[in-house]
C-alpha cells in the first residue's frame, strides 16, 4: 500500500515540474519576442536607396522598426556615389542613429571650341566660355550645348565616368556669309533693307552678313542712287562693284522730283528743310525734292530767321533769293 501511494506522489511531483519549467520556457521566449531594436538611415545626399540583409526597404531618410535584436546588414546606394556596407549590432530596443555622407563619384571635363569664346550651356545652365575645364563632375549623363553669335548652335550627350578625363572639341559653323563692296565715289551712303548702315562709306566696305536677302542701296548727293538685291549663303564669299553716275546739273533724279536751289548775297547762311534732317549752307545748287509743298528756313549769325513756304513741281527748279535782315539791337527799340 506504501509503495502505491509513493508511486503516485513520485508521478504528481513530475507532473508539478514539468508545468513549471515549461512555464518558465514559455515566459522567456514571450519576453524576447517583445524586444526589438529600430533603426534611423540619414544620407546626404538623401534618396539614398536602403538594403537590409539584401531586401529593399526604400530611400533615406527612414525609420525602420520591430528588427530582431542582433546584427544586420545594410547598403546604402546612390547613383553617381560610393556604395557603402555597413553591419548594424541591436543589442536592445534603443534606437540607433546612423547619418552616412555618401562619397561621389567624379570626372574631368573639358570644353574646347574653335572659333574660341563659344557660351557653354550644361543642362540649360551657363556654365562659361570656352575653352574651360569643370573638374569634379557627378558620373552621370549631361545634355551640352554651345552657343556663339552668328554661328550654328551645338548640342551633345555627354557622359561623365569614374576617374575620367573627357575632352570634347567642336568646330562651330558660321551663320554668315561675305560680301565685298568696291564703291566709287568715295563717301556713298549705304542702307541696307532701308535702314541707314554707312553715312560717308570708304571706297572698299567688307561685310559679314546672316543668311536671307537684302536690298542695298547706294546714295550720294548729286549722283543718282543704285539699288541692288542680293543673297547672302552661310560661309559663302562674294563681291560687287558699284559705280554712281553724276546727275546732269539742272536735271532731277526722277519724273517725280524737281529742283531747289537757293542763293543769298550774305555770308555764312544756311539752310534747313522741315521734314529733312540735313543742314546746308548757301548757295544751294539743284537739290531734289520730291513734289509737294515745303517749309524752309534761312538763318545766319546776326541776321534775322526767315520761314519761307515753298512749292516743289514736277521737273522744274523752284529759285529762291534770300536777302536776310540784320538783327535789331536794343536801342533801335528805344528810338525807333
Amino acid at each position: 500500500m506504501e509503495s502505491v501511494i509513493f508511486r503516485y506522489l513520485f508521478f504528481f511531483t513530475l507532473l508539478i515540474s514539468y508545468g513549471n519549467s515549461n512555464q518558465i520556457e514559455k515566459k522567456q521566449l514571450s519576453t524576447l519576442k517583445f524586444i526589438s531594436g529600430k533603426m534611423m538611415i540619414k544620407t546626404e545626399p538623401e534618396g539614398a536607396k536602403i538594403d537590409l540583409n539584401g531586401i529593399y526597404q526604400g530611400q533615406s531618410p527612414m525609420l525602420i522598426k520591430n528588427l530582431e535584436i542582433g546584427a544586420h546588414n545594410l547598403t546604402l546606394y546612390y547613383p553617381g556615389y560610393e556604395k557603402v556596407d555597413k553591419i548594424i549590432i541591436l543589442e536592445d530596443s534603443t534606437l540607433v542613429k546612423i547619418d552616412k555622407y555618401l562619397l561621389a563619384k567624379t570626372g574631368n571635363l573639358r570644353v574646347l571650341s574653335e572659333p574660341i569664346g563659344a557660351k557653354v550651356f550644361i543642362d540649360n545652365a551657363f556654365i562659361n566660355y570656352t575653352p574651360m575645364d569643370i573638374p569634379e563632375m557627378l558620373v552621370k549623363k549631361y545634355y551640352l550645348r554651345l552657343e556663339l553669335e552668328s554661328y550654328e548652335s551645338v548640342y551633345d550627350e555627354i557622359y561623365i565616368k569614374e576617374n575620367s578625363r573627357l575632352t570634347k572639341m567642336y568646330t562651330l559653323e558660321s551663320e554668315l556669309g561675305a560680301i565685298r563692296i568696291y564703291m566709287r565715289p568715295e563717301g556713298i551712303k549705304l542702307k541696307i533693307n532701308k535702314k541707314n548702315f554707312l553715312e560717308n562709306s570708304p571706297e572698299i566696305v567688307n561685310l559679314d552678313l546672316k543668311e536671307g536677302r537684302y536690298e542695298l542701296e547706294f546714295m550720294k548727293y548729286g549722283y543718282q542712287s543704285i539699288k541692288r538685291d542680293i543673297s547672302i549663303k552661310p560661309n559663302e564669299n562674294q563681291s560687287i562693284k558699284i559705280f554712281l553716275k553724276k546727275i546732269p546739273i539742272g536735271i532731277p533724279r526722277s519724273t517725280a522730283y524737281g529742283l531747289l536751289k537757293v542763293s543769298s548775297n550774305d555770308k555764312g547762311v544756311k539752310l534747313k528743310i522741315k521734314g529733312i534732317k540735313e543742314k546746308f549752307d548757301l548757295p544751294l545748287d539743284y537739290y531734289d525734292l520730291k513734289e509737294g509743298d515745303y517749309k524752309i528756313i534761312l538763318y545766319a549769325k546776326g541776321k534775322q530767321k526767315e520761314v519761307l513756304d515753298i512749292k516743289i513741281e514736277r521737273q522744274k527748279t523752284t529759285i529762291i533769293k534770300a536777302n536776310l535782315k540784320l538783327k535789331k539791337k536794343i536801342l533801335d527799340f528805344l528810338f525807333n
